[in-house]
């Protein structure tokens, strides 16, 4: 009994609970359990850095001397040269320490980009701006609502959540589990309802009782990929359920008739086939393309959806959206109008007037809609973000260098980089996650491969 409490650690429990909600749009129970950790972590970290100055017979830094120049306060000279007999300093040497490049704010700045990885500088430029653009937005509130919604589910995956899973190889594969099971039971659920009650195109495209339906197919596109990664990871004798759930969710994306996802679903196994140039890759691709054909054939009015993909006609929406961002961005192509105000300034320049009273809450483009919220800089910064994964991802499995981990979350990476330039899935922090987590991935294996010293406080 005492082994099976120990092996449930609470990290352990953290990536059940985590991985387990999310198919369900539940990830923030799991996200604030992984955030609690964090920030215990950081206070005992804290604290014991706190004892260790306290204690006399330790140094500072080991006697190193700081960045301007000055050595510590056992009778060193502050940065005014004077010397500071009473331990403390002086008003003006305050003042000096907040706004010298070696201290307070600029020096925390400057941590954020120097010595870090170049994609994971980019992230935390993008932040700091988006920040920034906050506030010369229409709506002040919303925009800095949004953004610190990226920045803490951003953080605390970054930080917290795949620091812990790449340190703890059963949490990560308890949270795979997890999340192939969750999202198989979903399958099934959506399978069964269909069939039950032989739905319409309208009503499937708008669930009761399930997340909304593009999330909805994001997730089971995600999911596919994430079934195909536990099957290699389990023995012979278990990998019939995998392939079983990969099947369930490929019929329940179907019947999401969601496009963007279908799309998606596309680019991902074709980087694992590409990537993995192996024959039983691809023989398990054109199993699950003979199912998703089949399964699209019997369903009515789901090959009249796939063909309106090609059909400028069937998507006027999106081209009056994405031309109506492109009147904001030129309107404001240096700071935007911040995060989430895309709804409030759209009627000033949409293409005609609206037919339903709804507002579109995004440009449905993550180009356009980073272009809208933050300007040439913003997306010049996102194109960094996007792109350099998947370039050096290429890269390392044009020269060998990655393993199947990386296959897998570079095809996890292709899928939300394909559905987000026809929608915008991501843009709550129920469903972030499904981008930062292997993009955070990625970013690791890359740190690692150049020999960057991997800091799991960062």
């Amino acid at each position: 009994m005492r082994t099976r409490l120990k092996w449930w650690t609470y990290d352990r429990v953290c990536a059940l609970v985590f991985a387990a909600g999310m198919p369900w749009g539940l990830s923030v129970p799991g996200l604030l359990m992984y955030m609690g950790s964090g920030i215990a972590r950081w206070l005992r970290s804290s604290v014991r850095a706190g004892r260790s100055e306290a204690d006399p017979s330790a140094t500072d830094s080991s006697g190193a001397t700081d960045l301007s120049g000055a050595t510590d306060r056992s009778g060193a000279t502050g940065l005014s040269g004077a010397t500071d007999r009473s331990g403390g300093t002086d008003r003006s040497d305050a003042i000096d320490r907040i706004v010298s490049p070696d201290y307070g704010l600029f020096r925390w700045l400057r941590g954020l980009v120097v010595g870090r990885h170049p994609l994971v500088a980019a992230m935390n430029l993008l932040a700091i701006w988006l920040l920034v653009t906050s506030f010369f937005a229409e709506d002040i509130i919303k925009a800095l609502g949004a953004t610190l919604a990226v920045i803490v589910t951003g953080t605390t995956c970054f930080l917290v959540i795949i620091p812990s899973m790449l340190k703890d190889r059963k949490a990560a594969n308890l949270a795979l589990i997890a999340f192939v099971v969750s999202s198989g039971l979903m399958a099934l659920a959506i399978c069964f309802r269909d069939g039950l009650y032989g739905l319409t195109v309208s009503l499937r495209r708008h669930p009761v009782g399930f997340p909304e339906v593009n999330r909805i197919g994001n997730v089971l596109a995600m999911a596919v990929i994430c079934s195909l990664m536990l099957a290699e990871r389990l023995p012979v004798r278990l990998k019939a359920f995998p392939w079983f759930a990969a099947i369930a969710q490929t019929g329940a994306l179907v019947l999401s008739m969601c496009r963007g996802a279908w799309l998606g679903i596309a680019a991902g196994v074709a980087v694992v086939v590409a990537a993995s140039r192996s024959a039983k890759v691809l023989l398990v691709a054109l199993v699950l393309l003979v199912a998703f054909y089949v399964i699209i054939a019997n369903v009515p009015g789901a090959i009249d959806r796939l063909e309106s993909i090609v059909s400028l006609e069937r998507n006027k929406d999106r081209i009056e959206l994405w031309t109506a961002g492109w009147r904001m961005i030129k309107d404001r192509p240096l700071v935007g109008f911040g995060m989430d105000n895309f709804s409030v300034i759209y009627d000033r320049y949409a293409v005609k007037e609206r037919e339903t009273p709804e507002l579109p809450s995004f440009a449905h483009n993550i180009f356009i809609d980073l272009a809208v919220s933050g300007g040439i800089p913003g997306l010049v910064l996102i194109c960094v973000i996007l792109f350099g994964p998947l370039a050096l991802g290429v890269k390392h499995l044009i020269l060998r260098r990655g393993s199947r981990d990386l296959v897998y979350a570079l095809a996890l990476i292709a899928i939300q980089f394909t559905h987000m330039q026809v929608d915008l899935v991501l843009a709550s922090p129920l469903t972030m996650p499904l981008l930062f987590l292997p993009l955070g991935v990625l970013v690791r294996h890359f740190e690692q491969a150049e020999g960057r010293r991997v800091d799991p406080a960062r």
